[in-house]
């Protein structure tokens, strides 16, 4: 996977890398710089900001409910 996308130039690693890195800060520095940085991998390409719904999820407290 790493020489197909980095050998095709494809921008896809760069989003994935971003949604990881999203999902790391969102649990150690808070959902706004998660959210941020979600928002940086959907600048990429669009499916990035599918990051954004697991960091709502990450940032809910222990119990909640979703109804």
């Amino acid at each position: 996977m790493l020489a197909h996308g980095v050998g095709g130039l494809h921008n896809d690693l760069l989003m994935a890398g971003l949604m990881a890195a999203a999902l790391v800060v969102g649990v150690e520095r808070g959902w706004m710089w998660g959210a941020a940085v979600g928002g940086l991998a959907a600048a990429v390409k669009l499916p990035g900001g599918l990051v954004c719904i697991g960091i709502a999820l990450i940032a809910l407290p222990v119990g909640a409910s979703l109804a």
